[in-house]
């Protein structure tokens, strides 16, 4: 059973050490000019909510 628990021990290991490595790796790299897409939907007024005067 401590070889099964040392086996995933080290995989669990290279699996956050590759994860860490790569994000470091893809900071390095350029970043990218992000892009917004912007959709203009008319308020429907029977959808808009009514302020109660109390």
């Amino acid at each position: 059973m401590g070889h099964v628990i040392a086996i995933f021990g080290t995989l669990i290991a290279l699996n956050l050490g590759f994860g860490y490595w790569l994000s470091e790796q893809n900071d390095v790299a350029e970043p990218e000019e992000g892009v917004v897409e912007v959709e203009e939907v008319p308020a429907d007024p029977a959808a808009v909510p009514q302020a109660e005067d109390q």
